[in-house]
Order: C-alpha cells, then sequence, then structure tokens
C-alpha cells in the first residue's frame, strides 16, 4: 500500500516536515484513486504494494500539492494520470475472470 513516507521521498520533500496540506494532499489521493473504483485488493497487498498504484497515489498526489492553489484547484488530471488510473481499475485478482 503507498504510504506517506513514500510519497515525501518521491516528491523530494523533507521526511520530518509536518506541513498539513502534504498528508491532506496524500490522503486525498488515495481517496481519489478509491472513489475513481480501483480494485481494494491493490491497497491490501502488503508492505511494498503495487508498484503501479504506488506511482499513481504519488504522481496524484504531488499534482495535488503542486496545484493546491484555489485558482488551480477544479482542474482536469493531466492525461497520463486518467491513462494509468483507467488501467489500475481495470485489474483484477489472479484467478479472476
Amino acid at each position: 500500500m503507498p504510504t506517506l513516507e513514500g510519497f515525501k521521498a518521491y516528491a523530494r520533500l523533507d521526511a520530518d516536515d509536518m506541513d498539513p496540506s502534504i498528508e491532506s494532499c496524500y490522503q486525498a489521493a488515495l481517496q481519489h484513486a478509491r472513489d475513481a473504483g480501483v480494485p481494494e485488493f491493490l491497497f491490501a497487498l502488503g508492505e511494498d504494494g503495487d508498484p503501479k498504484l504506488n506511482l499513481y497515489v504519488n504522481a496524484l498526489a504531488l499534482y495535488f500539492y503542486d496545484n493546491r492553489s484555489p485558482e488551480q484547484m477544479g482542474q482536469e488530471l493531466p492525461s497520463q494520470l486518467i491513462r494509468m488510473r483507467r488501467e489500475l481499475t481495470r485489474r483484477r485478482e489472479a484467478g479472476d475472470a
């Protein structure tokens, strides 16, 4: 499962930075992924988790963090993030038909 510490490392943010907007953007990215229909089993794959899910959540959280000003809120997601989300929502557990 993605982690806040993993996001801070991905975004090259100080691990000790307690800026509440960092965690807010990370939590919003996790919720966005779940609300978009990313299968729950991908979130429960253990400590290392699913690499594509980790990349998607980190990239999405960074996008939210970089675009957190009121003027930028509500913009459409970049097409690369949309493609990543689409791929993740189509994933099925091994053995599912």
